[in-house]
């Protein structure tokens, strides 16, 4: 994302949005959508951590959002949005926990992570 990109965004995001919402509009911002081939074709999704950072502490931001993703506010949210989300909750843990593998994020993945916290939020309900 090029440098006046990330300011023009970043204004319209201070200026529209305003707690979670905002957070999440700048992850979706800062997350790329993709296909890799690995053995077949896969639709990816990546997190520029870089580019959030221009916004927000990463792990400011990863505190705050891993606290909204058990809330019903966060089923409110677009599922596109939903699923940027969970592609940086799963970038962020791989980080957390010292993985090796680096880069885009399979969409089953995602998938997945999803409907279990989606499950869960009606379960506490």
């Amino acid at each position: 994302m090029c440098k006046q990109s990330v300011q023009n965004v970043r204004y319209t995001m201070l200026c529209r949005y305003s707690g979670h919402i905002s957070l999440v509009k700048v992850i979706s911002c800062c997350t790329s959508r993709g296909r890799m081939v690995v053995g077949l074709v896969v639709k990816t999704r990546q997190v520029d951590k870089k580019s959030l950072n221009e916004f927000i502490d990463v792990e400011e931001a990863y505190q705050r959002i891993d606290a909204f993703i058990t809330t019903r506010g966060f089923l409110q949210l677009p599922i596109e949005e939903q699923k940027d989300v969970i592609a940086f909750i799963v970038t962020m843990k791989k980080d957390e926990n010292n993985s090796q593998i680096d880069g885009p994020i399979a969409e089953d993945i995602i998938k997945e992570k999803l409907e279990n916290i989606t499950k869960a939020i009606y379960v506490k309900a």
